[in-house]
């Protein structure tokens, strides 16, 4: 039979496996509070994410803005080729672009069709529209619709108002709802860029966000061009 004093023995060795493996789990416990605390920490007060998502948003937000200011919807009306054939008349005599009361440029898209875009943007010149070489089909006028264009013209008094001055800025960064400093510029699809269309401002900020954004402008003298707008924001 054992004795009393071994028997307390045994109990204070298996009272100290006991409290080492107490400990263990208790620095387990720590060691996951503390993870899930710095876990917080980062997603609370730093959160990339978050971060992320508000710069998208800013830049939609400037990228509406600048959008609604230089576009505009204006009257158009479309002359398709209904029958081929051999005729003494182009589409710009048989569609009688020249009905309607504005300045128009018709301008041929997609193979043979045209398109005319009335608007008091476009210079009053004589030659509105450019017949094709042969005529080879018999035209019929479409119907007249609306459609949304960018003026290059509209991104030249944009800019305008960006140099003027400081206030001019600063107001027409009110007018627009945009809340941080942006610039922009045009460029073609060779990156080349526009001077005539494109502003800059120096800027300290490393914090820069960039877009580019694919645009189809048209002049005062129906030159329609495929181009790039390039918004930053800081």
């Amino acid at each position: 039979m054992k004795s009393f004093k071994r028997l307390l023995n045994e109990y204070k060795k298996m009272e100290k496996r006991e409290n080492k493996k107490a400990q263990a789990h208790l620095e387990t416990v720590l060691s996951f509070v503390i993870f899930i605390g710095f876990l917080l920490f980062i997603f609370i007060y730093i959160n990339p994410f978050a971060n992320l998502n508000q710069k998208k948003e800013v830049m939609r937000n400037i990228e509406n803005s600048i959008m609604k200011n230089i576009t505009q919807d204006i009257p158009t009306i479309s002359c398709v080729p209904k029958q081929r054939t051999t005729t003494n008349k182009g589409p710009c005599d048989l569609c009688g672009f020249d009905d309607l009361s504005y300045n128009y440029y018709a301008i041929r898209e997609d193979g043979e069709k045209y398109v005319a875009y009335y608007s008091d943007m476009f210079s009053n010149t004589p030659i509105k529209c450019i017949d094709p070489a042969e005529y080879n089909y018999i035209y019929e006028l479409g119907v007249l619709a609306n459609k949304t264009v960018i003026f290059e013209e509209s991104i030249k008094y944009l800019k305008s108002r960006y140099e003027n001055s400081e206030s001019s800025y600063n107001q027409l960064r009110q007018e627009l709802g945009i809340v941080y400093d942006f610039s922009f510029k045009v460029q073609d699809l060779d990156k080349n860029e526009i001077g005539g269309l494109s502003v800059t401002k120096q800027t300290l900020s490393k914090d820069v966000d960039a877009k580019n954004i694919p645009i189809r402008t048209i002049n005062a003298t129906g030159d329609v061009k495929e181009l790039i707008l390039n918004l930053r924001a800081w």
